[in-house]
């Protein structure tokens, strides 16, 4: 008689997906949601045994077009779970989204761009940020081109929502600035780059500093290839810019020296009326309480001494800076052991005579008690006297 062999959870779903093509007017199935949410449960385990059991089941399930469908449902329905198995949905979603999108079909691209855009009105912070490393992923998988109303669904929850959702929404826009900045810069992109440019330098000024913080990242981002869409406004950034100098949050004031660094690189014209206020400004922030403006108040002066035009005005800083530098060093370990090693390597250093000055071994006398520098007496007996 044979026996009943188990199924196994994720042959059973295959089974399931594959007798269910449709894309349109889609709801999950509660026996196959369930397996799904057993799986995502498995990823957060620590055991290694469960983690390629997971990693195996995936393999199976992650080319499956409702699988993807799955995924963005407990992501983004599935409140009443815990937050972490959410965020891993999101995070397998993502995944699926970066190996198997072209493969998608029109309908179901649709879909998880809707569904990602939806997902930044969620009321978790982790589940938001999940969304807009979803939308990143949408775009460079894709592109802008082929996601033509991202940029304006985007700036529309920023300027028409308020608080987290705007917040999520800006974040989004911050990470699509990083990693899609040849296209944002790109002529065919100049209405969307110019208003983002504008919006971002509006948002400078906003009352909630994690917003002018994720504002003055989108614009530094691009000064750094100089985007057509800022330089039509880059008074109006520079005059914002410096509104913010004495921004009291830590993030606005790292992103504040970030942002003048790179003006001194591609557009130092702009500064020079104002460097010498700027250079009193950069000292008091290579000295502030935090190591992290600190730190990045430091990257003002080699880009300063590459400006032939700025050196009068450094030599006259020069009897400030130095000390304030040396002063605010902080070494390693293996700095500190560089450091002595350079130290203590006279290679470069031209012998002294008595440095080469040939040694000769000195023949013992035999019977000797003591030697002639006063060394201690030699112990060892002498078997080799005659009788």
């Amino acid at each position: 008689k044979k026996k009943n062999r188990p199924h196994h959870p994720s042959r059973v779903f295959v089974r399931g997906l594959h007798c269910n093509p449709t894309l349109m007017a889609w709801e999950p199935k509660q026996a196959e949601l369930d397996q799904v949410l057993s799986v995502l449960r498995a990823s957060q385990h620590g055991s290694t045994e469960i983690q390629n059991q997971v990693h195996e089941r995936l393999k199976e399930l992650n080319p499956l077009p409702d699988f993807t469908r799955y995924l963005m449902y407990v992501t983004a329905h599935m409140h009443r779970e815990e937050e972490s198995t959410r965020a891993a949905a999101g995070l397998m979603l993502k995944n699926n989204i970066r190996h198997y999108y072209s493969t998608y079909p029109p309908e179901m691209r649709q879909f998880v761009k809707q569904g990602s855009i939806a997902l930044l009105r969620d009321q978790s912070q982790q589940v938001r940020s999940t969304a807009s490393n979803l939308i990143a992923t949408i775009a460079q998988k894709g592109s802008l081109l082929q996601w033509p109303e991202l940029v304006p669904s985007l700036l529309g929850l920023i300027t028409q929502e308020h608080g987290s959702t705007a917040e999520g929404a800006f974040t989004s826009l911050s990470h699509l600035c990083e990693d899609c900045l040849p296209e944002l810069s790109d002529v065919d992109m100049l209405e969307a780059g110019e208003a983002v440019a504008r919006t971002c330098i509006q948002f400078l000024l906003h009352d909630g500093p994690r917003i002018r913080a994720l504002a003055l990242q989108c614009l530094t981002q691009f000064l750094t290839c100089q985007a057509p869409g800022l330089m039509m406004h880059l008074e109006k950034f520079v005059e914002n810019l410096f509104r913010l100098a004495r921004d009291h949050d830590v993030e606005v004031r790292k992103n504040v020296c970030k942002a003048l660094v790179v003006l001194l690189e591609v557009q130092p014209d702009m500064l020079m009326p104002h460097l010498t206020e700027i250079v009193e400004y950069m000292l008091t922030t290579t000295e502030h309480a935090d190591p992290l403006v600190a730190l990045e108040g430091c990257e003002f002066w080699p880009t300063l001494a590459d400006q032939r035009q700025a050196h009068a005005v450094l030599a006259a800083a020069l009897p400030r800076v130095i000390p304030l530098l040396l002063r605010r060093a902080q070494y390693t370990d293996d700095d500190l052991y560089q450091l002595k090693a350079d130290v203590e390597d006279d290679s470069s250093v031209q012998d002294k005579e008595s440095d080469i000055k040939p040694h000769f071994a000195r023949a013992k006398v035999h019977g000797s008690h003591s030697h002639e520098d006063g060394g201690a007496e030699d112990d060892d007996d002498d078997d080799d006297d005659d009788d």
